[in-house]
């Protein structure tokens, strides 16, 4: 990665560097903790596995009196992680997995202007494959619900976006293009007191890409409430009818 236009830039380079490692937490103390009550076991366990095949970076000054960034990362990551834990209100889980395997860059540039806040500038680029998947889900008193998702992309993709502003508020765009093969899918549901409903998506790209979904859901808790006050209703109607 050049360095022509960052002034006194400095620049750093790494090649074959790999990294694996492992955590498994379990055997928490029970805590008392709302609205969840208290906690009677809890376990989680991540993992990774990664092998950067070469990094290199590049920071410095930018004409205009901004200060700039970039980086480029070409390798491979493998990396999961799962927990799930039950209290005396139910119980509760999650896990998901990773893959990813291509060249990644980005760059950042920033400038402060004083009482203005701060302008900035990100953007970033993925060319390779990726694939995800994720679950998680749910019970207590109230009943039961879950959710998963899965997707895989290969191709590239590009994202930038930039801000001015400070605490007063600020102002910003983005933009972002994607060029490849993929898919997604999400779907989640819920039966539950206050809740009974589920949700599908589903999309597919090839080129520009297509996606949908539907959704259904209801409150039965309202449902019920309606339904008594109607039958209160009509039974209130007939009597006054009757004479009553």
């Amino acid at each position: 990665m050049g360095d022509t236009r960052i002034a006194g830039a400095s620049r750093s380079y790494d090649r074959n560097n790999q990294i694996a490692n492992v955590d498994v937490q379990r055997g928490d103390k029970p805590n008392t903790t709302a609205p969840g009550g208290q906690t009677l076991a809890k376990d989680s366990v991540s993992g990774k596995a990664q092998d950067t095949f070469e990094h290199a970076s590049v920071q410095g000054n930018l004409p205009g009196g901004f200060h700039g960034n970039a980086s480029e990362d070409l390798g491979a990551s493998v990396n999961g992680q799962a927990s799930g834990s039950i209290t005396t209100q139910g119980a509760q889980g999650s896990a998901s997995a990773q893959a990813r395997a291509g060249l990644d860059a980005s760059a950042h540039a920033d400038r402060d202007l004083g009482p203005l806040g701060t302008a900035q500038a990100n953007a970033s680029g993925f060319v390779g494959g990726r694939a995800e998947a994720s679950a998680e889900g749910g019970i207590d008193r109230h009943g039961v619900q879950g959710q998963v998702t899965a997707g895989a992309f290969v191709g590239a993709e590009a994202n930038a976006n930039a801000s001015v502003g400070g605490k007063d508020g600020n102002v910003g765009a983005n933009v972002g293009v994607r060029a490849g093969y993929g898919a997604d899918f999400s779907a989640s549901g819920s039966f539950r007191t206050d809740s009974v409903g589920f949700k599908i998506h589903g999309g597919i790209a090839a080129g520009l890409g297509i996606s949908g979904g539907v959704s259904v859901n209801v409150n039965p808790e309202a449902i019920a409430k309606d339904t008594v006050h109607a039958v209160g209703s009509l039974a209130s109607g007939a009597a006054h009818l009757l004479g009553f």
